[in-house]
């Protein structure tokens, strides 16, 4: 059996959701090139370079948590966009990204 979506041998898992903020806001780029225009892509742990025409692999780097307010004067959206469903999930930043609890809404 051939899996078309592999990187070293490991299956790429379709992404089900990804935050409303562009990638930039949470300090995300294309290692090939800072400029390089970039967005979610369809995989779990990837972004999409325009670019480069590649989906590119990152960690988390968050630094730590980030006080709201500060992170919405920054532009930095914690909500999460449900791509099957269409719904926005709310977040309040890094209690929601590890406690799994949310609010769902319609969007």
């Amino acid at each position: 059996m051939v899996f078309p979506f592999t990187r070293n041998h490991k299956i790429m898992k379709k992404r089900i959701e990804c935050y409303v903020c562009h990638p930039r806001f949470l300090d995300l780029y294309c290692p090939e090139d800072e400029d390089h225009k970039i967005t979610w892509s369809e995989y779990e742990k990837h972004i999409w370079c325009y670019d480069c025409q590649k989906d590119i692999k990152y960690e988390s780097k968050g630094a730590g948590p980030i006080p709201i307010e500060l992170s919405r004067i920054l532009g930095i959206d914690y909500r999460k966009y449900n791509i099957a469903t269409g719904e926005i999930i709310e977040g309040t930043g890094l209690d929601f990204m590890t406690s799994g609890k949310a609010k769902k809404q319609k969007r």
